[in-house]
Parts: C-alpha cells; structure tokens; sequence
C-alpha cells in the first residue's frame, strides 16, 4: 500500500506499467503493479516469479549482494527466458558493476521477448537491497530512446523515497 501512489506516479510519468517486486530466495517475485493507460498493454506479471539475472529487477537487487552471495548465485548454472538473457558470470558482473554505478538497470527482451524494463533498488537500511521498482512496455515504443536516462532516474527517485516512506513505517 505504501508502494502505490510511487507506482501511479511512474506509471503517469512514463505511460508504462510500473510495478514492485521483492527477493524471494533466488528470484524476484512480483508484488503489485499500476497498468499504464494505453491501448497495448504489457502483461501483469503479479504473483509471478523471476530469475534475478533475467530482469532488471533481479539485477539491481544483485547488485546491492554482499559478495558472498552474489558468487553463489553468479556460480550457478544460469537459466536462458530468451535469446537475450545474459548468462555469463564474467559479463553479468561488468554489467552490475555498471548498475552499482547508475544506481538503475535496463533489460532490453531479456525476460519476456517484445518486453523492455528498467528498474532501481529501494535502499535499505543495511545498504543492500531486497526490493525493487520497475517500469516496463512493449518493446517496439518502450523506451524513447531519448528517454532512457530520464526514465532511469525517475526511478532512483521513487525508490529513494519509497525507502524514506517504509523507514518511517
């Protein structure tokens, strides 16, 4: 509940769905969403589960790991969900490496071929992360390439003070 009005607010921002998901062992699992009102909607993905390599939301989510975790996960063999989904470790480190310095992820039909998304961790107290919040569309409008950065830090903010919201709580 105390997600939500974040979610209407990137979901207005964007004209794309927003959503929030949160760890659940080795996968992200999706909590809640805001569907955009356009005539092509993405799919609902609440209730659903994610590899955290595939997604967005999964990658930010890793990127806050301590470094024990992050090599067990990196030292398991990875699952494909499309051509596009990185699997190497070598290559999903670089990548987290870049997200730790962003502070927010894009996954380009990485999960779901025809969907893209973006994603930023809502800090926690510790410094890690166990949720996320993301933004995703079809991928033939999603995102306005002139968009990306603005979009990306669009979602620092919500997170930012969606952790400020659940400190309070």
């Amino acid at each position: 509940a105390v997600a939500r009005p974040f979610l209407v607010e990137l979901s207005d921002l964007t004209g794309e769905t927003a959503g929030i998901s949160v760890l659940s062992d080795d996968s992200v699992y999706y909590l809640d969403h805001v569907a955009a009102d356009a005539s092509v909607q993405a799919r609902d993905w609440t209730g659903e589960y994610a590899p955290l390599h595939a997604v967005p939301s999964g990658m930010v989510i890793l990127a806050t790991a301590d470094t024990e975790s992050l090599n067990a996960y990196l030292g398991r063999d990875l699952e494909r969900s499309t051509p596009n989904t990185e699997t190497e470790p070598k290559q999903l480190r670089a990548r987290l490496a870049a997200i730790r310095q962003f502070g927010y992820a894009w996954g380009y039909e990485e999960f779901s071929e025809g969907i893209n998304s973006a994603a930023a961790a809502v800090p926690g107290l510790d410094g890690g992360s166990s949720i996320a919040l993301h933004v995703h569309g079809p991928a033939y409008r999603f995102p306005d390439p002139e968009q990306t950065h603005d979009i990306g830090l669009a979602l620092l903010v919500a997170a930012s003070q969606l952790s400020e919201q659940l400190e309070g709580h």
